[in-house]
């Protein structure tokens, strides 16, 4: 092992237990994202995997400096609002609406919001308290350390709303970018958006994380159906936040999802989690091919 391997793996350990001695101590800490201090949980993921993945989290703030002057940005499992909170950073003129559905993670985006009207008072920005996904669906929430799921079960205890419901009609039209980040049901947001992605073809930026069979099913049928809305240009980067590959093949995408499943099923050895994918319509493929040149 490499002198650097080791000092690496010594900083991490010692990070880690830093991080478990303070959460005896304190709730929450304050960090820095872009140009605000934002409160998040103690044992919250962000500065480690900040400190240790340059690209982590830079795509979008990247992308959003390219958006029209009316543009409005969905952020989908906003969590504590850090993503929002550098995107705003870049672009501070269009609109976002910031949406999550954990009591504990909604409590420090609405005390965030305050910090960044603080800021930059004239700020569009707007948060809703829903658990997203098409209403049919089973699910219950669970909360983690820097985040929060959903889990498939046979009675629901909770309601999701779809995407399609919570964006206003006069809004629809001016949707230009969706990110969405829901830990392995981004495709339960995805078919719950339809209308919105006919009625303007934002450009949809997803985690493709599945653990199950019946979910990496469901983001097959809601490529196929993104394909048939006219999602032909796919851009995919690993967990860590670099870019794999550009492709109009949505078969090159698939076979990037067996592969991390091979690694799911322990088949293979792990070398990433899931892949962040960015998706667009013929309406966008200029902007998004000058925008992943520049990044």
């Amino acid at each position: 092992m490499s002198h650097n391997l080791i000092k690496t793996f010594v900083f991490k350990f010692f990070f880690k237990v830093k991080v478990n001695i303070m959460s005896v101590f304190v709730r929450e800490i304050i960090y820095r994202v872009g140009l605000f201090p934002i409160r998040i949980p103690v044992r919250h993921t962000l500065p480690y995997f900040s400190k240790f993945n340059k690209k982590y989290d830079a795509f979008l703030p990247h992308l959003v400096k390219y958006l029209p002057e009316k543009s409005i940005v969905v952020d989908v499992g906003a969590n504590v609002g850090d993503t929002l909170a550098l995107m705003i950073s870049s672009n501070s003129e269009i609109e976002y609406i910031g949406i999550e559905g954990s009591n504990k993670f909604f409590d420090f985006l609405e005390r965030n919001m305050i910090i960044f009207n603080s800021i930059l008072p004239n700020l569009k920005v707007s948060i809703v308290k829903e658990l997203v996904g098409i209403s049919s669906a089973k699910m219950n929430l669970r909360n983690h350390a820097g985040t929060a799921s959903l889990e498939r079960v046979m009675d629901s205890t909770i309601s999701l709303v779809p995407l399609d419901v919570i964006i206003p009609i006069n809004k629809k039209q001016f949707v230009e970018l969706i990110k969405i980040d829901t830990d392995g049901f981004d495709y339960l947001v995805l078919e719950s958006s339809f209308e919105t992605l006919k009625c303007n073809e934002p450009m949809v930026f997803f985690e493709l994380q599945y653990e199950f069979d019946w979910q990496y099913k469901g983001y097959i049928d809601v490529f196929n159906k993104l394909r048939d809305f006219g999602y032909i240009y796919w851009v995919v980067f690993d967990n860590f936040g670099s870019k794999i590959l550009t492709t109009s093949s949505l078969e090159i995408v698939f076979d990037l999802m067996e592969y991390v499943k091979t690694m799911n099923s322990h088949e293979s050895s792990r070398t990433i989690f899931y892949f962040d994918v960015l998706g667009c319509t013929e309406k966008n493929f200029k902007l998004v091919s000058r925008v992943i040149d520049e990044f």
